[in-house]
């Protein structure tokens, strides 16, 4: 496997709204989600860009967007394909999870609520 190194995350958008949505029966009082889009460049092949959306549902609260970006710094020059294929395979996903559901923890804490309870999430192969 080939190693790639993740730059620290930049947030590009974020959005808080209120939510007055009421909570769907027997389900969590907060959804979440999470995806993501890889950006490859052509002029420089050992780099791509991870762009990742994040929502929030506190229902009956609020409703929290995020857009960050990851730059990712390749040991060799890959295509584009190869970029895709290595990201998905180094479960990426699964490695800025941690710095998003932090930053929106903080944000929401520093916006005057409660910190959230994000469901669990799973991410699979």
């Amino acid at each position: 496997m080939m190693k790639l190194d993740i730059s620290p995350m930049l947030v590009t958008e974020i959005s808080l709204t209120p939510n007055s949505e009421k909570k769907p029966e027997n389900s969590h009082p907060n959804t979440f989600s999470l995806t993501g889009e890889v950006h490859f460049s052509s002029e420089k092949s050992n780099l791509a860009k991870l762009i990742s959306e994040a929502v929030l549902v506190s229902y009956g609260k609020y409703k929290v967007q995020l857009v960050a970006e990851f730059v990712i710094h390749f040991q060799n020059a890959v295509t584009e394909e190869e970029a895709g294929q290595i990201i998905e395979d180094a479960h990426t996903e699964a490695s800025v999870f941690p710095y998003i559901s932090s930053y929106l923890s903080t944000f929401l804490a520093l916006s005057g609520y409660q910190r959230p309870n994000i469901p669990v999430v799973f991410f699979s192969e």
